[in-house]
Parts: structure tokens; sequence; C-alpha cells
């Protein structure tokens, strides 16, 4: 024997609306799938030569794949103030490393005066699948907080990555 294919449908009375060829592995996740979506699955074994000669189906079965891991949190690695001497307001550049999880969507950069926001609170600086972002216009003299929660496709949302940033004055500066 020279490997398998997975034959899976979301319709029950179709055999397969889509096929992947797997190889020559006893298990295997299926990826990309819905999630609360029934799926009606069923493999065969296979022979490359001559002419892949391939066994009936297997006996279906259905799932439902649910998804209830939240993806890994973000790495915060780098934070710079960009202030202009002539200007009221500066910038804050952040940079992070985003989770590897299969099913990873994006990011939503969250501020705040006073703590740390959750993911409804404050104001959204950034969604979507960046690495960095510059937040423009902010007024010297405050401390702001940062919060950057990664999404997956459900979505949930990871535990957040964290930083507060405090805009000095130039002339408070050292």
């Amino acid at each position: 024997m020279d490997g398998y294919r997975v034959y899976y449908s979301k319709d029950a009375n179709k055999s397969a609306q889509y096929v992947r060829d797997v190889g020559l592995v006893t298990t295997y996740v299926l990826t990309g799938l819905e999630n609360n979506q029934e799926y009606y699955v069923a493999i065969t074994a296979y022979y490359a030569k001559p002419d892949k000669v391939e066994s009936p189906l297997s006996d279906r079965i259905c799932n439902t794949p649910i998804d209830s891991q939240k993806p890994g949190k973000p790495f915060l690695y780098n934070v710079t103030i960009n202030d202009n001497e002539s200007s009221v307001t500066a910038s804050v550049t952040l940079t992070w490393k985003n989770p590897k999880d299969a099913d990873f969507k994006g990011v939503t950069v969250r501020r705040k005066k006073g703590s740390f926001p959750s993911k409804d609170e404050g104001t959204e600086v950034c969604n979507g699948n960046v690495s960095t972002i510059i937040d423009k216009d902010l007024e010297i003299g405050f401390q702001y907080f940062y919060s950057i929660y990664a999404y997956d496709e459900i979505p949930l949302y990871s535990d957040p990555a964290t930083i507060s940033v405090t805009i000095v004055p130039k002339e408070n500066q050292l």
C-alpha cells in the first residue's frame, strides 16, 4: 500500500466534496474546516502502481469540529516613542511576533488611558493580520496603556500582550 485518501463533505447525500491525499499516515488532522459544521468523512487506501488502484470508500463517520482553544498571545518585542520637537503630539511604534497557530487570523490593538484595555474597551488602534503599528497624534504628558490580542477564525481571543508608555515632554527627557 502507498497511501490513504480522505474524502469529506458537508452534505450527507454526497460521498465527497473534497479529497486530500494524506500519504502513508494513519493519523491525519483536517484543517480549515468550519466550526460547528457537520462533516461526513470516509477514507480509502491505494497503491500508486500500477494505475493507482484504490479501495472502496470506508463507512462514513459524521463529526462536527468545535474550536475551543484560544490562540497564543503575541510576543511584544519593540516599542519606540517618536516625538516631534515642534509639536504637542507624539507617536508610538509597537512591533510584535504573532502566534503560529494554524487558525490565526489577526490581532486587535487597543489603547486606553488609566488602565490596560480589555478587547472591547478603549480605542481600537488596529485590527488585522499585522505585526507593527504606528499610533499617531498622542498627547505629550500622558500615560497610554496598550493591549494586543490575537484572534482566530471563530473568533477566540488570546490573553493580551500589554505595555504602558508615558510620553514625556522633550524638556523633561534626560
